[in-house]
């Protein structure tokens, strides 16, 4: 519907598409929570566990966030497999856990079509044109113009 048409109706004319409105929106929140509560969630990994404690306990020292992300990941390719065991440990328990609890979800998202898409053709090599070609191309594009008009810029229709 045109902006110019919603703008002149009344109220009353309005009702019918604004419960519609409501309606959808109603419907969607539904469908979000019932896919919400099929969904599985990814088990944390190990440099996460980390990364969380790392800022609950050394996030204040830095300036930002990013500071502190990347003082984390410093830290954390800087220890040895011995000194990462406890999270790793604590990640494969956490993922255990997981697969236990729900069986994998394969829907997709309320609202959403899925769509075979095609996979898009590599392109051929661009043959790139020889200098004769090209003004062979040229040449042949260019035609001699027969009157004063046509070497004029075209004007603009009457208004």
């Amino acid at each position: 519907m045109l902006k110019i048409d919603w703008a002149g109706m009344t109220a009353k004319q309005r009702e019918p598409y604004e419960r519609q409105a409501k309606a959808d929106a109603e419907r969607y929140q539904r469908q979000m929570l019932e896919w919400n509560a099929k969904r599985v969630k990814r088990p944390v990994n190990a440099f996460m566990l980390f990364t969380q404690q790392f800022m609950s306990t050394k996030a204040l020292n830095y300036d930002c966030v990013t500071d502190a992300i990347n003082a984390a990941a410093k830290e954390w390719a800087n220890k040895t497999d011995g000194q990462k065991a406890p999270w790793k440990k604590l990640a494969g328990d956490l993922s255990k856990a997981c697969s236990a609890e729900k069986p994998p979800a394969t829907s997709a998202k309320p609202g959403l079509v899925l769509r075979a898409v095609a996979k898009p053709k590599p392109k051929a090599a661009a043959r790139k044109p020889s200098v004769k070609s090209a003004k062979i191309r040229v040449a042949a594009t260019r035609k001699a113009p027969k009157t004063i008009k046509q070497i004029k810029p075209a004007s603009r229709k009457n208004k």
